[in-house]
C-alpha cells in the first residue's frame, strides 16, 4: 500500500489529482481496511473541494486507525470547517481518551471549545496543553488569549 500512496503523492505533485485519486482507489480495492489509504484519499478530496466525500474518507481513516491520533485530529478539523463543531469535539474527546498526552488533540480541543463558546473547557484544555509542553510558546500564547477573553488572567 505504501507504493500506491507514494504514487498518488507523485501524481498530486505533478498536478494530476485525478490520477492521484485513481491510484488510491486501486489501493482500496486491494486493501479496503487500510487507514493510511483512506486518509490520503480524504486529503486529496479536500484539495478537490469535495467536502462530503473527504469527510467520509477521513472518518473511515480515523475509525480504522485509532492508534494514529492525527487521523482523528484532521477529521475533527474537517467537521469543524463544515460547521459540525459538536461532532468535531466528540471525535477529539474520544481520541484524547485513547491518547491522553497528545498535544495536537489538546490544541484542537482548546481551539474548538473556544470557538464553540465553552470558555471553561477551552481554558482547561489549554492549561493541560501548557503543562504538557511548557516550552511551546504558541500554546502559552493561546492560554493567555483564552484567559484574557474570559477575564481571568493568571
Amino acid at each position: 500500500m505504501p507504493a500506491y500512496v507514494n504514487l498518488a503523492d507523485i501524481e498530486r505533485r505533478r498536478g494530476d489529482e485525478d490520477a492521484a485519486e485513481a491510484a488510491l482507489q486501486r489501493a482500496l480495492v486491494q486493501a479496503p481496511e487500510n487507514a493510511a489509504v483512506h486518509f490520503a484519499l480524504g486529503l486529496g478530496l479536500v484539495r478537490q473541494q469535495r467536502a462530503d466525500e473527504a469527510l467520509a474518507a477521513l472518518a473511515r481513516a480515523a475509525e480504522l486507525g485509532p492508534d494514529n491520533s492525527h487521523y482523528s485530529y484532521v477529521y475533527a478539523v474537517g467537521l469543524h470547517s463544515g460547521g459540525r463543531t459538536p461532532e468535531a469535539l466528540g471525535v477529539l474527546a474520544k481520541a484524547r481518551a485513547r491518547h491522553p498526552g497528545d498535544a495536537e488533540l489538546l490544541l484542537g480541543l482548546s481551539l474548538l471549545s473556544r470557538d464553540a463558546g465553552d470558555t471553561a473547557a477551552a481554558l482547561a484544555h489549554a492549561r493541560t496543553l501548557v503543562e504538557l509542553v511548557p516550552e511551546d510558546q504558541a500554546a502559552v500564547q493561546l492560554l493567555r488569549e483564552i484567559e484574557a477573553a474570559a477575564g481571568r488572567p493568571d
